[in-house]
């Protein structure tokens, strides 16, 4: 998918979502849609999106007060399994993408026995964590 393209999805989608969901079902809708457009633009197989409940809150991201969104093919779990992750919760922490690597510090698909997901991902709003994507599966 072109970027044109994307830009165009996004805008309609969104469109879609404004006029059809309730306000507290729009950012679900919002997430579940990026996880699609994702799928479809970098080939990422399987993800989930972990995020706030209330971006304005001044708590956290925790599995307290996260909703998540499973994508295609991701086998659902609970928010405390998904915090549990070494990875998300390093990304949580330093507020930095956190890739599995290698030892040469380079991105692999060999599974780590200490480790479900390849990458997590953090979005940063006014400083603070307000989701992280979570990829399990996906080409490099």
């Amino acid at each position: 998918m072109s970027i044109r393209n994307s830009m165009e999805h996004i805008i309609n989608t969104n469109k879609e979502i404004n006029d059809v969901y309730e306000m507290n079902q729009r950012e679900r809708e919002y997430y579940l849609h990026f996880l699609v457009l994702l799928g479809k633009s970098f080939n990422v197989e399987s993800a989930v999106v972990i995020y706030k409940k209330d971006t304005q809150s001044d708590e956290p991201l925790s599995e307290k007060n996260a909703n998540i969104v499973f994508g295609d093919g991701v086998e659902e779990v609970k928010a405390e399994e998904i915090f549990k992750n070494f990875l998300v919760d390093k990304a949580i922490s330093r507020m930095t993408a956190i890739y599995i690597s290698d030892k040469f510090g380079e991105p692999t698909t060999v599974p780590d026995i200490s480790s479900d997901y390849l990458a997590a991902l953090p979005a940063i709003q006014g400083g603070k964590v307000v989701s992280v994507l979570v990829v399990k599966k996906m080409p490099f």
